[in-house]
């Protein structure tokens, strides 16, 4: 068959690439590390055979009438020697692929030393999802060591039925006026979560991989979920990082996009068989866990259109404005991020994490799964706009927020300090290290409107307190006339009184203080 019908549910792979065909942002980039006696021939003809197995790898993308066909493309294998030469690399992995020529995959191999390699898959993320990844490496490498296949791959013509098969089921939900749905549900939707972005001088040289890992042991999960009812994880992880994220973005409101696997779609032989959601969430200062779980569970109940069909089934590009695609910034994804390798014989593989790109619009995302004794969880940033500091805060915050959230569950999450023990102790160091011209000595703080510590990174007003504050030092200058308050960090500072300057600031995560949007006032400026 040369030509097939696509499932709907690679359309927002394709409008994302439509909207910037030039951006790598939707590409896989896979690398393995082996060592051993590879048989370079061999490997290229266990690669080639996949791509016979799994025909769509080498197919393209046509659009005609507003469908998607998967149309032939060619029977060559890209298989390419590198140089272990960074840009040269970067070159091969993040070359953007053409969706309307194809092929969707391509292969390099480094020659490091005897028996030492690297091995690079990069592919678009219209060509597979994380559903199949196993399938891909067990039987790359079955065919590599000439075994039994552990996965059978689909024909086209099975292929083709399943996609048929979805859209016969977006003609069901139509019934029910989807879009009127959604145009209800995120009718308050900001563009884009605006997030706390650094200057690239801030930022320095990236630190990679762009991900901060962390873990919760299922003893202490089991702990704080006990008196749970209903119990589901996913609904209490998506609720508590979109709380997280609200309270960065100060305006009350977040909203996240989370993938959702197609039913029957596992197969590496299906290409992509995922949706896309939009999960909106609103904070005030009287929420507490108890409200804003109980809003996700009527946000899910509300998503069921009869009981086995959801206006999640319908494309995201439906569902939201094109142009609005590509500012869904912030994710939730329950996803393996096990480092799968290869089985090669004789020889010795392991996943390497040089890569990690494949964010598509997405700047924060969280992802996580379940190994045997703990929840793992990882954040993955764009490097180019995050400082790997902020990241690692963010995790630290969330970790916080669920024992505080969980232990808490009526208290209003207002109450609780977004900033860690220890992050709070490194900013009144940053603040300690401040010096403000004549005033040596002068305490700085970034704080909310309720007097709390802002994480590094996020804008707040700006405070001063010190000795010369105490002894009424200022009392001639301009400085006296403004407001003095009590100090809420004198047991850290012995500062009785807090100036408030009116300026807004931020923390770098060098320790430097940004000033923004100083007021035009002489003596505000003296003062810093």
């Amino acid at each position: 068959m040369d030509k097939i019908l696509a499932s709907p549910f690679i359309q927002f792979f394709w409008k994302s690439w439509v909207l910037e065909p030039q951006s790598s942002q939707c590409s896989i980039v896979i690398e393995q590390s082996i060592k051993g006696n590879l048989d370079e021939s061999r490997l290229k003809w266990a690669l080639q055979e996949f791509l016979n197995l799994y025909p769509l790898f080498k197919y393209r993308i046509e659009e005609e009438n507003d469908k998607l066909y998967w149309k032939f493309g060619s029977d060559n294998i890209e298989f390419t020697y590198l140089s272990n030469n960074e840009e040269l690399l970067n070159q091969f992995a993040l070359r953007p692929f053409d969706l309307r020529k194809g092929p969707m995959v391509r292969f390099g191999l480094i020659k490091e030393a005897k028996q030492q390699f690297h091995l690079f898959i990069a592919l678009h993320h219209i060509i597979g999802d994380g559903q199949g990844i196993e399938e891909f490496f067990h039987n790359i490498s079955d065919l590599y060591n000439q075994r039994p296949l552990r996965h059978s791959p689909m024909t086209l013509q099975q292929a083709a039925a399943k996609f048929e098969q979805d859209h016969q089921l977006l003609k069901l939900l139509d019934k029910y006026h989807p879009e009127q749905y959604w145009k209800k549900c995120l009718s308050e939707m900001t563009d884009r979560n605006p997030l706390p972005y650094l200057p690239q001088q801030a930022i320095g040289e990236p630190e990679f991989p762009n991900e901060f890992r962390f873990n919760l042991p299922l003893k202490d999960w089991k702990s704080l979920t006990q008196s749970l009812t209903p119990y589901k994880p996913f609904l209490v992880f998506k609720t508590l990082w979109a709380t997280l994220v609200a309270q960065y973005t100060a305006t009350g409101k977040a909203h996240l996009i989370y993938p959702i696997a197609v039913a029957g779609g596992e197969s590496v032989s299906l290409a992509a068989q995922i949706n896309a959601v939009v999960f909106p969430l609103r904070f005030n200062e009287t929420d507490s866990f108890n409200s804003l779980y109980q809003a996700t569970l009527n946000y899910s109940a509300s998503l069921k259109a009869q009981p086995d069909l959801r206006f999640s089934s319908l494309p995201l590009f439906q569902a939201v404005p094109a142009h609005l695609v590509n500012k869904l910034n912030v994710g939730i994804n329950q996803a393996s991020f096990r480092d799968i390798s290869l089985e090669l014989d004789g020889c010795e593989a392991h996943y390497g994490n040089r890569f990690n790109n494949d964010l598509t619009a997405t700047e924060w995302i969280m992802e996580y799964h379940l190994e045997e004794d703990h929840w793992a969880f990882r954040i993955r940033y764009h490097p180019g706009l995050f400082h790997a500091k902020q990241i690692k805060a963010l995790g630290e915050q969330f970790q916080q927020l669920l024992v505080n959230a969980l232990t808490h569950p009526t208290t209003p999450i207002a109450q609780f300090s977004l900033l860690t023990p220890d992050q709070a102790q490194t900013l009144l160091e940053y603040g300690k290290s401040q010096r403000h011209n004549h005033l040596a000595g002068v305490q700085a703080y970034v704080l909310n409107e309720r007097l709390q510590m802002v994480p590094m990174g996020l804008k707040g007003e700006l405070y001063l307190s010190g000795p010369e504050l105490d002894n009424q030092y200022l009392v001639q200058s301009a400085l006296a006339e403004k407001p003095f308050i009590a100090n809420p960090f004198v047991q850290h500072t012995h500062d009785k009184w807090l100036y408030r300057t009116g300026e807004q600031a931020r923390w770098l995560p060098n320790g430097e203080l940004e000033y923004l949007g100083a007021q035009s006032d002489d003596s505000l400026k003296e003062a810093s």
